[in-house]
This record gives structure tokens, C-alpha cells and sequence, in this order.
């Protein structure tokens, strides 16, 4: 991550004045390919993000992938794919920017959205009738 142009004091301060107003998925995707069986399943996660805001509101975008394959196959054995959307009053918030951002992405985002994540998951591998998965806590800054 390069060194952002914001200061310490002045994300949280942007921080304290932005209020989350929704969070709901606007897009998922679920793929089981039935004919596949492994003794042992690789997981791969990755997730980007990006924003936008109006006069009143700052808007999140966060898709993430989950995937798990068997160790010597090409194409996943499950694949999820869902997006996010955040939105958070900017009434009493000056302006954010691409720096407020890319701290925000790095640092807090991950944290508010990984719960639901963990959820979507486990509710889908459920529903797909395969064994039950926890994911772990996010316990650490992107990297």
C-alpha cells in the first residue's frame, strides 16, 4: 500500500462522522460441479472493493470470491461469487477521498463485511447439501 495522504487524526475523524444506513448483497453467484470428488479441498478468497459517493451518501462496492478445488484439479469444485453494497450517510462528512479509501479498505472494511461473508458461505455449502465450513475470523489487515 503506498503512503496515503491522510493523516491518523484525520481518518478517524472522517470515521466517526460517516453512519452505515445499509448493507445488503446486490449480486451473489453459486456454482456446484456434482461430478467432482476430492479427498482434500483447497480454499482460495479474494475480494476488491471500490466506492462512489453523491452529496449524501458514500457508497461501497465489495465483491468476494470464494473457491474451493481438489489439489490436482483445474476448475473449482464450489464457487461463490457475491457483492456487497454499503451506504453510509455523508450528511455531517466532509468529502472522501481515494486516501480516506484506501485506509478504510485496508483497515476497516474487511471487518464489517468478513461476518457476512462467513455466513453466505456457510449457508450455501449448506444448502448445496456438502459438509459444514467455518471460515476463520479476519484477525488481520489485507496483505
Amino acid at each position: 500500500m503506498k503512503q496515503p495522504n491522510i493523516s491518523p487524526d484525520a481518518y478517524q475523524s472522517i470515521l466517526k462522522r460517516i453512519e452505515l444506513k445499509d448493507l445488503s448483497i446486490i449480486e451473489s453467484k453459486t456454482k456446484l460441479n456434482e461430478e467432482f470428488h476430492a479427498p482434500k479441498l483447497e480454499l482460495k478468497i479474494n475480494d476488491n472493493s471500490t466506492f462512489e459517493t453523491t452529496e449524501n451518501e458514500f457508497r461501497v462496492f465489495s465483491r468476494y470470491t470464494f473457491k474451493a478445488k481438489g489439489e490436482e484439479k483445474s476448475s473449482p469444485f464450489v464457487e461463490m461469487v457475491v457483492k456487497f453494497q454499503l451506504i453510509y450517510d455523508l450528511r455531517d462528512c466532509p468529502e472522501i477521498s481515494k486516501d480516506f479509501f484506501d485506509i478504510y479498505e485496508e483497515l476497516s472494511l474487511g471487518f464489517i463485511i468478513w461476518p457476512y461473508f462467513r455466513e453466505f458461505v456457510q449457508n450455501m455449502l449448506s444448502r448445496m447439501n456438502l459438509p459444514h465450513l467455518t471460515l476463520p475470523m479476519r484477525k488481520a489487515i489485507k496483505g
